[in-house]
């Protein structure tokens, strides 16, 4: 892909570019990048390793339950949140969102990088893992808080192409 070719197809370009980076720094099951307009709704997302289906059941069935839903986050400065600290494990596989959702999908842990300009969500960028990859360590957490701060020249280009 030319440079010009880059600069036409943002931020798709980019979405896909940081979706192969957290891929090859950490070990994940699927992972989606998507825009955040202000009403909360996703836009242009982008998916690795994941059906579109998956964000159509989503959008359709489970965002209002999903515990990382960025609406929950918006009036935070949350950069990075992690399933596994807004909800108990056993209160999680109870749930209906792990039951009917996560579950099927073999995911057991998620973490969501929450892409700010100013104090709104822009983007998110969703990571994915089954059981069999355990959930994420603390030096991966510190790593990605370390990515969001790298890609902060990005975002006022997100915000433009919505």
């Amino acid at each position: 892909m030319t440079d010009r070719d880059a600069r036409e197809n943002f931020p798709n370009h980019f979405q896909r570019e940081s979706l192969e980076l957290v891929n090859r720094l950490l070990p994940l099951s699927s992972s989606g990048f998507y825009l955040v307009g202000p009403d909360m709704q996703h836009r242009g997302v982008v998916m690795r390793d994941l059906s579109p289906l998956a964000e159509r059941d989503y959008t359709e069935n489970y965002r209002e339950i999903d515990p990382l839903n960025p609406a929950l986050f918006a009036d935070t400065s949350t950069r990075l949140a992690l399933i596994d600290e807004q909800m108990s494990s056993a209160d999680l596989l109870q749930s209906r969102y792990y039951l009917e959702f996560m579950q099927p999908l073999g995911h057991r842990h998620v973490a969501d990088m929450f892409f700010r300009y100013r104090q709104d969500i822009i983007a998110v960028l969703t990571m994915l893992r089954g059981v069999e990859l355990g959930p994420f360590l603390a030096g991966e957490v510190a790593l990605l808080l370390s990515l969001i701060h790298i890609s902060e020249p990005t975002r006022p280009r997100l915000v433009s192409r919505m």
